[in-house]
């Protein structure tokens, strides 16, 4: 106020809730899967993904599941982007870590198990990650953020090593310093970003083990510099 005194209102929270289809939903601990499109058994595949990235999110901390995790599955490109108009042009998924919601695009058809074992446990990463970090979540770099998320993926994309060797061969690697704040819009490049990121935190982990990882993480979220940490 004008005297320079503060007044603090009661926390409140407002729900919004994606109504435009009918959402099916099926529940295991603290994880819920919801989809609109599919059989039982694509429910049950999602949350089969859901529980093997939780598994290898473990590799890295102990998951925080005291609060649940609602994910929503997307037939379509376009209709996640109804529920997240701002995502990127490449964005298949979106996780909001303080609503403790996930949402990804899993196409249904034959390679509809591989894209859930890559998107679900990406996105859950996002979240977990947060739980770990708290509010200082959005301070640590995309290379470190989408680098441990692609890493808990269960079916990583056999492309990364076939782009990033390319790169390389072309000296055509995109700085670490440009992946601090985010990944470009194009497609190629985003991608390329991917690949760097997963590489760079995979050889982090293996010289320094995930505890040191995490506390990386944590020093980003207190307000370390992006060039500084490593």
């Amino acid at each position: 106020l004008a005297d320079g005194s503060t007044v603090q209102s009661a926390t409140g929270s407002v729900r919004y809730d994606d109504d435009r289809f009918a959402w099916r939903t099926l529940e295991s601990d603290s994880l819920r899967v919801h989809w609109y499109n599919g059989d039982e058994a694509f429910g049950l595949a999602a949350l089969n993904a859901a529980q093997a990235g939780i598994q290898n999110i473990r590799g890295f901390f102990p998951p925080d599941l005291a609060q649940p995790v609602d994910i929503f599955l997307y037939t379509s490109e376009s209709d996640l982007r109804g529920a997240f108009p701002d995502a990127e042009a490449w964005a298949a998924g979106h996780a909001d870590s303080a609503a403790g919601a996930v949402m990804v695009t899993v196409e249904p058809g034959a390679d509809q198990g591989i894209l859930m074992e890559q998107r679900i446990p990406h996105e859950l990463m996002h979240v977990m990650l947060s739980r770990q970090v708290g509010a200082g979540y959005r301070n640590i770099p995309a290379w470190l953020r989408e680098g441990v998320s692609v890493l808990a993926e269960v079916y990583p994309n056999p492309d990364y090593d076939r782009v990033l060797a390319d790169a390389a061969a072309r000296e055509a690697l995109i700085p670490m310093r440009d992946l601090c704040a985010s990944f470009s819009p194009q497609i190629d490049s985003a991608f390329l970003a991917y690949a760097q990121s997963r590489s760079f935190v995979t050889y982090l982990r293996g010289q320094f083990g995930a505890d040191d990882l995490l506390t990386l993480a944590r020093a980003y979220a207190d307000g370390v510099d992006c060039e500084r940490g490593p």
